[in-house]
Formats: C-alpha cells, sequence, structure tokens
C-alpha cells in the first residue's frame, strides 16, 4: 500500500470515482466504500491543512489502513524516521471520553513501531481539532499545531507499510515471552476483543460456564491469559493448562500475581483435595480444554456449581476432522450443558495462510480448496528405514522441527530414535513423517487405518503441522498411495 495525497485525492467528490482513484493511488487489491460525509470530512480537513503556501508537499498519508490481521483500522497515517502522526476523522460530535478511548487504544498499537506518536481527531461538522497529551488529556488545538509537525513528502514512508507491522511486534505466546505478556506488549484481534468482552459480561452476569473454541493459531492461549489478568485485578483467579509446557508457566508463574498456574502433571489425580484447594479463586479458566477427560469435566461442572464459581474455557475444536479421528468429545460435553455460553475464533492469526490452507486440505479432500500451488510446502518419499533417517537428518540440517507422532507398533517413527512428546510450541519450520497408518475414506477424510492403539495420529499430525509458522516438509513413509493423494493437493488438483 502507498501514501496519497489527501489534497489530490479529495477534489473529486464523486463517491465511486474517488474510490477508484483512491485505489489507483494507494494501489491497495480493492476498492474503499467511501462514504460522502467521510468524502467531505477528508476535503475539510485536507483544504484546512493547505491553507498556507508549501503545505501541500506535506499532506501524504497512508489512508483507511487496516493492521494486518488484527482488524484495526487508522484513517491516517503519516511515518516518518522518527515519528508517527495519526488522525482520525469524525463527521459529528460525541463524547470526548469515546475520542480518548480511540486515541489511546490507536498508540497502544502504534508505540510498537517505536517512534514518537502524534494523536489527533477532527471533527468535520463542529470544525473541532483535538490532540491526546502525554499525559492522556484530550485537549482542543488549532489546526496550525497540526500543520506544524507534518512532514515533507521527502521525509516520509510513502509505501509498503504494511512490513512495519510484522506479526512478532503484536503477537506473542504469554507462555515463551512472559516479560512482554505481563508488559502488555502485545495486541488483540477485533475479534478476540469483543469476546473477551462478551466473557467478562457473562461473568459479570453471574453465567458459570463459558468459553470459546478455534483452530491452531487463532490465539486462543493469549486470549485466556488476558482474560485472567483483566478478572485478576480484584480477585485471584487459577489458570488450569493441559498443554505440556510446564517449566514455562513456572517462569511465568514468577512474575504474576493473583493469578495462579497449574499444569498437566498437577492435576492427573484431582483429588478431593485439589477441589477444595480451587475454591479459594473467584474464576477458574481452563487452557487447551481439549485435552480434559471427560471425567475431569464432570468434576469441574460439579466444582463450578457447588461453589457458585465461574470457569472459562479455551479448547480446540477440531471439526475438519473425521468426527472418530478427534482427540476428545470436550466440545459436545460443553454444548449438552444448558447453561454454557459459548463462542468461537475464526481469524487464523498466528498461523500462515498458505500453510493452514494446506493442512485443511490434507486432513480433510472434500472441504478443502485446492488453491495450490503450496511453495512452503516440501514432500519426499522414503521407501525404507534408511532413506527415512537419511531425509529427516537432512531437514533437521535445514533448521526444520522435527515433530514426532506416536509410535505404532511396527515403530517406524522410532527411525531417527525419537520418541519425544509433540511439544505445545511454535516452530519457523516443521517436517513430519506419514507413514502406512495413514489413509483416506470415502468421505474424504485422513483416517488412521488401525485404531486399536487409540494413538490419535491424525489429531497429533494436525495439531503438529499447525505448529509450523514459516514452511513445513513432509516425509511419506512407505506408503506410494498417499504420496499420490499429497502431490494432487501440492499441485492445486482434483484426483
Amino acid at each position: 500500500m502507498r501514501a496519497v495525497n489527501i489534497y489530490a485525492l479529495t477534489r473529486m467528490l464523486d463517491e465511486k470515482l474517488l474510490a477508484k482513484y483512491e485505489k489507483h493511488l494507494s494501489g491497495r487489491e480493492y476498492s474503499l466504500r467511501i462514504r460522502s460525509w467521510e468524502i467531505l470530512g477528508l476535503r475539510d480537513l485536507a483544504e484546512l491543512l493547505c491553507e498556507e503556501a508549501g503545505t501541500y508537499d506535506r499532506l501524504s498519508f497512508f489512508y483507511s489502513f487496516q493492521i494486518p490481521k488484527l482488524g484495526k483500522e487508522l484513517d491516517l497515517l503519516q511515518i516518518t524516521r522518527d515519528r508517527v502522526v495519526n488522525i482520525e476523522l469524525k463527521s459529528q460530535a460525541v463524547s470526548e471520553e469515546k475520542l480518548k478511548k480511540q486515541l489511546l487504544l490507536n498508540r497502544h498499537y502504534l508505540s510498537s513501531l517505536g517512534k514518537h506518536v502524534y494523536l489527533y481527531t477532527y471533527v468535520s461538522s463542529k470544525n473541532l481539532l483535538f490532540r491526546l497529551t502525554n499525559g492522556d488529556r484530550l485537549v482542543e488545538c488549532k489546526v496550525s499545531e497540526l500543520r506544524g509537525i507534518l512532514s515533507p513528502l521527502c521525509d516520509c514512508i510513502t509505501e509498503n507499510i504494511e512490513s512495519l507491522f510484522s506479526e512478532e511486534r503484536y503477537m506473542i505466546s504469554p507462555l515463551t515471552e512472559p516479560d512482554r505478556f505481563l508488559r502488555r506488549d502485545y495486541f488483540l484481534t477485533s475479534q478476540q476483543r469483543d469476546i473477551r468482552g462478551k466473557i467478562l459480561a457473562d461473568i459479570a452476569r453471574g453465567n458459570l460456564f463459558q468459553g470459546y473454541c478455534g483452530l491452531p493459531g487463532t490465539g486462543k492461549t493469549l486470549l485466556l491469559f488476558d482474560i485472567a489478568m483483566q478478572l485478576s485485578v480484584k480477585q485471584r483467579v487459577a489458570v488450569l493448562h493441559f498443554g505440556n509446557s510446564s517449566e514455562e508457566l513456572n517462569r511465568l508463574q514468577k512474575i504474576l500475581k493473583r493469578v495462579e498456574l497449574y499444569a498437566l502433571e498437577t492435576l492427573e489425580e484431582h483429588t478431593e483435595a485439589f477441589w477444595k484447594h480451587l475454591a479459594q479463586y473467584a474464576c477458574v479458566c481452563v487452557d487447551e480444554g481439549q485435552r480434559m477427560s471427560e471425567e475431569f469435566l464432570r468434576h469441574l461442572v460439579d466444582f463450578a456449581k457447588e461453589n457458585s464459581c465461574p470457569v472459562v474455557i479455551s479448547y480446540v475444536y477440531e471439526e475438519v476432522l473425521s468426527p472418530e479421528e478427534r482427540e476428545s468429545n470436550v466440545a459436545e460435553r460443553l454444548s449438552e450443558l444448558p447453561e454454557y455460553v459459548a463462542y468461537r475464533l475464526t481469524n487464523r492469526i498466528r498461523a500462515n495462510a498458505q500453510l493452514s490452507n494446506f493442512i485443511q486440505n490434507l486432513v480433510n479432500l472434500k472441504k478443502g480448496r485446492r488453491r495450490g500451488p503450496f511453495p512452503l510446502v516440501e514432500m519426499t518419499y522414503a521407501g525404507n528405514r534408511e532413506e527415512l533417517g537419511w531425509m529427516l537428518e537432512h531437514y533437521e540440517k535445514q533448521g526444520y522441527q522435527y515433530l514426532p507422532l506416536p509410535p505404532v507398533s511396527t515403530d517406524t517413527e522410532g527411525a531417527n530414535g525419537k520418541q519425544e512428546r509433540l511439544e505445545n510450541k511454535d516452530y519457523p519450520k516443521v517436517v513430519m513423517v506419514m507413514d502406512s497408518r495413514f489413509a483416506y475414506d470415502e468421505k474424504g477424510y485422513l483416517r488412521e487405518t488401525s485404531q486399536k492403539d487409540n494413538t490419535h495420529s491424525v489429531a497429533r499430525l494436525f495439531h503438529g503441522l499447525n505448529r509450523a509458522t514459516g514452511a513445513l516438509a513432509m516425509v511419506v513413509f512407505d506408503n506410494p498411495a498417499l504420496f499420490r493423494e499429497i502431490l494432487f493437493i501440492l499441485q492445486g488438483e482434483i484426483s
């Protein structure tokens, strides 16, 4: 996306022509829906700023920029080497509290750029300009002040603004980056903020059971810990984490106040003493809830009702998988609770869109979209264990993280001597093995041919592949039919 001169843009008042003109100037992929009041308000501001000679060259802004994946829109942005100027446009007067709230949120997003941030709101119907001070006060100011801080075109960043807002700046994991989490050095998407607000309102109304599901990469854990932090301002909160990151939980626990964390191994027996201990908290939050046993869920429901303690549950709902291959029936059991209030995260934040599309094609041929090819995905074929070992060694040398599946009786996953558990962490590159245990059924679902070991290999493959943020590699071992189907997917074809 490119910056545009707002004075030049607003010489055209026809809405349809202006939208096309803006698309041409900005280089965006789609046309904006620009309403008449927006055109007039932007025109008024541009003319006010251009009243003095020599200011035309200072009116270059990124217009209606949306931060990638966060759904946060900023009306006008001017960015230089050391400063950011943000102007929000309003047609009608709104409360100063609302204006201030919006600018404070904008500062939170823009502060990640590490530049001095100037924040303004222009109300065109009243011809008023407001500024947010460093002391968080909203003050009325003169247009000449804004005019004085704008920079000439030669000093401004004028294109590729998206690169300034890379995901690493605002997407974090509380488990792997506890210090950043505690500093609130992260952002929630508009959907996450909406769900957070609804869940906090549910709890305030006295609802005991609420939660949300989503595929890997939708920011479930970050949202849950953020909710726990919001609740902990006035009360103690327990977070039950069913992942396998006890060491990371211990690190995070050292810096949290009024939020206490419990790892899976602490809960395996969940004795009567444990439930009595849990009663001291005002709320219980459950992370990776899909890993709960049905027995634990029954205890949790009884506990919440007996103690009038609200519970918030975050879990993966693997609807793209065959029902027989899902690791848990927690989603179905929760839906059976008449008092359970459910929400769903749909925006894939952490996940690479290309990889996400490929993975969904892989586990479900019928529902997949086959928008290949997929250059970030590699596949090789190994006919014996020696070849398998060589290929895994090759990918590990290329920086791929090998994620093993549970071994089957033939121990094909043991070819490289690795039996460690599949970690609940993200990696830039992931390599996994698909062996003879996998095949597609008549409905197009990827299935495990033998269920006798109850290893949930398809679900674990699905979660393992979703741990990749940049590239995937798969080694198909001794399974020509599977290799053929995946090759069709990689080439964007239908078999």
